[in-house]
C-alpha cells in the first residue's frame, strides 16, 4: 500500500469514527429526552384537576390578554395614520368633517369615530355635539394617547381609543383631538377569543367588577360581577371574594374556584389589561377540565408507544442518511464550490446566469438585481440570449466584436486552460452610454459550462 493510499484509508477511518460517534451521541440524546418526557408526562397526569385548571386557564388568560393589547396597538397605529393624513379640505366645514368622519368609520369597520374641535364641539357621522358632555371620558382634555371605556354610549359599553391632533395649516375648523370606538362584543368576537364550543368563556370587566360584555345571561351588564358572586357563589377552601377584590384593586392577576348551586365547580383566572383599568377573565366548568385531564391520560400511553416507534424509525433514518451522505460527499462538495461561485457573483453582479454554450442552453439565476427562486428558473437558448442583449444594448461599433467573443466556439477556445474570462464593452440606455463588465467563470474542470455575471462598470472605468 502506497503512502498516499494509507493516508487516505486513515482519513476514511477517522471520518467513519466521527460519523458513528455523532450517531451514538444522537441516540443518547434521544433516549435521554424520551426518559425526561415520560417522567414529565407522568408528573402531569398526577396533577390535581385544580392545578391543571390553574395552569390551563392562566396560559389562556395571558395569551388572550396579550392578543387584546396587540389588537389595540394596531388600532392606535391606524388612528395615528388617519390623523396624520388630515387635510385642510377635510376640516373646511362641519359637513365636510362629518363626511370625513363617516367615511373613516365605514372604511375601518369601527363602531364610532369622532373629531373634537378646539371649542370642544364633537363631530360624529350622525351628529354634532356642542360640547363633550355626551361622552364622559371627554371630561378631561385629550393631551396624550388614551384608552378607556365609555359607559354611556347608546346604553352600552364601548372601548375608546383617543389621540391629540395637530390640525393642518389652513383648516377652517381646527381640531384638537379624535377618538375611535369599538364595542366590547365586536372586539372579542373579531379576535375569536372564546374557546371551541364555548368551553372557555372570556369576559372583560372594569376593576370595580362592572361587566363590559353581555355574553352570558348569568352575568348581565346591569349586574356587577362581585355582586353576583356575593349572592350566588360559594368559594372553595383557600379562595374568597374579598381576596379577589383586593387583587383587582391592586392590579394583581389570580385564580379562584367556586361553585354555583348544583352546577359543580367553576374555575376562573383573572388578569389585568395593562394601563386600561380593565380585567380579562377566563372561565371553565369542572366537567370541561376533567375532559382535558382524561384525554391527556388516555393519550399518554399511546404517546409512549408511538414515541418509541418513532425513535426506532428515526435511528434507521439516521443510519440511512449517514450512508447516503457519505456516498454523496464528493459530489456535494463540488456543488458547494459552484454555489460559492454563484454567491460571489450574485453579490457583485446585477445579472447572473448559467451557460452551456455547447448545448446552447442558459438558466437565469439573477435578473436586474433580483434572485430568481429555483422553482421559477427556466431554460433559455444561449445564443438567442446574447443576440437579444447585443441587438438591444451594445453599441453598434462594438456589437460584432461582442457577438464573436460569446459564440460557443470562440468562448470555449478562449477559456481553454482558464478558470475565468473577463469581457468589457459599452452599452446604450435611455440615460446615456454605460460600461458593462462580463465575467465568465468555469463551473467544472474539464467541462465547458460557465457561470456568467454582468454588471455596470462605470465607476471602475471612469
Amino acid at each position: 500500500m502506497t503512502k498516499d493510499a494509507a493516508k487516505h484509508d486513515k482519513t476514511e477511518r477517522k471520518r467513519w469514527l466521527h460519523i458513528f460517534s455523532a450517531v451514538f451521541l444522537t441516540v443518547v440524546i434521544i433516549v435521554g429526552a424520551t426518559s425526561v418526557w415520560l417522567r414529565s408526562t407522568r408528573r402531569s397526569s398526577e396533577r390535581t384537576v385544580n392545578e391543571m385548571a390553574e395552569f390551563y386557564l392562566g396560559e389562556t388568560a395571558e395569551r388572550n390578554s396579550r392578543a387584546i393589547i396587540f389588537e389595540l396597538e394596531k388600532w392606535m397605529q391606524q388612528l395615528e395614520r388617519i390623523v396624520t393624513n388630515l387635510s385642510p379640505e377635510d376640516l373646511s366645514s362641519e359637513q365636510r368633517i362629518r363626511d370625513f368622519v363617516g367615511s373613516i368609520q365605514q372604511i375601518n369597520g369601527a363602531d364610532l369615530f369622532a373629531l373634537v374641535d378646539e371649542q370642544g364641539k364633537v363631530y360624529t357621522s350622525g351628529s354634532v355635539y356642542p360640547d363633550g358632555s355626551a361622552f364622559s371620558f371627554l371630561s378631561k382634555p385629550i393631551t396624550q394617547p388614551r384608552v378607556g371605556v365609555e359607559s354611556s354610549y347608546e346604553n352600552g359599553n364601548i372601548l375608546i381609543i383617543a389621540l391629540p391632533v395637530a390640525s393642518p395649516a389652513g383648516a377652517n375648523i381646527p381640531v384638537s383631538s379624535c377618538f375611535l370606538g369599538l364595542t366590547m362584543e365586536n372586539l372579542i368576537s373579531a379576535m375569536e377569543l372564546n374557546g371551541v364550543d364555548n368551553k372557555t368563556i372570556c369576559r372583560l370587566f372594569k376593576s370595580d367588577g362592572e361587566n363590559l360584555l353581555n355574553v352570558s345571561a348569568e352575568y348581565p351588564n346591569s349586574r356587577n360581577l362581585f355582586d353576583v358572586w356575593e349572592e350566588t357563589a360559594e368559594f372553595a377552601q383557600g379562595y374568597s371574594l374579598e381576596a379577589i377584590r383586593q387583587d383587582w384593586e391592586n392590579g394583581r392577576e389570580g385564580y379562584a374556584v367556586y361553585s354555583v348551586k348544583d352546577a359543580g365547580n367553576t374555575y376562573v383566572y383573572y388578569r389585568p389589561i395593562a394601563h386600561m383599568g380593565l380585567y380579562f377573565t377566563v372561565v371553565m366548568r369542572e366537567s370541561h377540565i376533567n375532559e382535558i385531564v382524561d384525554a391527556g391520560a388516555r393519550r399518554m400511553s399511546g404517546y409512549s408507544i408511538g414515541y418509541c416507534l418513532v425513535l426506532v424509525a428515526l435511528l434507521g433514518c439516521i443510519l440511512l442518511m449517514v450512508v447516503r451522505l457519505y456516498r454523496a460527499d464528493r459530489r456535494n462538495q463540488q456543488e458547494k464550490d459552484q454555489l460559492k461561485i454563484v454567491g460571489a457573483l450574485s453579490r457583485e453582479y446585477i445579472d447572473v446566469f448559467l451557460a452551456d454554450p455547447r448545448s446552447n442552453l442558459s438558466i437565469t439565476i439573477k435578473s436586474n438585481g433580483r434572485m430568481i427562486p429555483p422553482n421559477q428558473r427556466v431554460n433559455h437558448v444561449y445564443s438567442e440570449r446574447w443576440e437579444y442583449l447585443i441587438t438591444r444594448y451594445v453599441l453598434e461599433e462594438e456589437a460584432e466584436a461582442v457577438r464573436r467573443a460569446v459564440t460557443a466556439e470562440n468562448l470555449c477556445a478562449r477559456m481553454e486552460g482558464l478558470s475565468e474570462y473577463d469581457l468589457d464593452f459599452r452599452i446604450k440606455k435611455e440615460d446615456g452610454i454605460h460600461y458593462c463588465h462580463v465575467k465568465f467563470v468555469r463551473m467544472d474542470a474539464g467541462e465547458d459550462r460557465f457561470i456568467v455575471g454582468l454588471r455596470n462598470n462605470d465607476a471602475q472605468v471612469r
